[in-house]
């Protein structure tokens, strides 16, 4: 089969070393693209497979730049691998056409099994074949044009939602941000208007009458599921944040639950 090239373009903001090559293993060629102005000398120069883009916390820049090369090389597949993910990212991709979104850490497994599918649908598919694309609204989401304000703290928002279930130190969260505690903190204050433990609760009790809007579970489970060991203080809480007992609140509306802090 011979080498394959792959095109990376590294849009990460807190990590600079080259941890991205090491995914690709044999017969995969990394070139790194310093900037995207180089992309079509590339592409004509060395034919990739596909294009791959290195997100930690992705930007309207960033997400721009993906959209360009979509519409300029249309036949070439795009990778895109983030840290951050959500169901907004995931339907922007989508509708951008991205062949495929991987969220880190990414396992090694997975990304050969994705490549070689790739490879498989390459020698069906004439991909040099220019073709068109139907192009449509897909405007980069809201959250993503307001990133350079949150950027210092948004590890620690991505932290919190995949520890939710578990006991979260502030210091664990400004190791995060890589920011010393005192810095972090301040940080905080700053970009998201309150502090840390104020947003920390505030995202557990959402996250819960989200929750209880199913009927199939229980308050114990909810407050367990967001990280709450004792039943009564989690009680009291959701009723000084919700004005209900969450007994109560289960019993509402099924659309009560959502949108109640506007912070998460």
């Amino acid at each position: 089969m011979g080498n394959l090239n792959v095109l990376l373009l590294d849009y990460r903001r807190s990590f600079k070393a080259e941890e991205s090559d090491t995914l690709f293993s044999s017969p995969w060629m990394i070139h790194r693209i310093p900037h995207i102005q180089q992309l079509p000398e590339s592409v004509e120069q060395h034919k990739p497979a596909f294009v791959c883009f290195d997100f930690d916390y992705p930007d309207i820049e960033g997400l721009k730049a993906v959209r360009w090369v979509k519409n300029r090389f249309p036949y070439l597949p795009i990778l895109m691998i983030t840290l951050y993910h959500s169901e907004e990212l995931a339907v922007w991709a989508l509708r951008a056409r991205v062949w495929d979104l991987l969220i880190k850490p990414v396992c090694p497994v997975l990304l050969s099994e994705r490549l070689a599918l790739l490879v498989r649908m390459k020698q069906f598919t004439d991909t040099r074949e220019k073709r068109e694309l139907l192009l449509f609204s897909n405007p980069i989401p809201a959250g993503f044009r307001i990133y350079k304000r949150h950027q210092l703290t948004l590890p620690a928002i991505t932290y919190i939602e995949r520890n939710i279930t578990e006991k979260i130190k502030v210091s664990d969260l400004a190791r995060a941000c890589s920011l010393p505690l005192h810095q972090f903190r301040d940080a905080f204050k700053i970009e998201r208007g309150q502090s840390i433990r104020e947003y920390l609760v505030q995202f557990r009790i959402n996250k819960a009458a989200k929750m209880l809007e199913n009927p199939n579970i229980t308050v114990t489970e909810v407050a367990f599921a967001v990280g709450f060991n004792d039943l009564s203080r989690f009680t009291h809480l959701f009723k000084r944040y919700c004005g209900f007992l969450p007994s109560k609140f289960k019993y509402r509306a099924s659309g009560a639950g959502k949108g109640i802090f506007k912070n998460t």
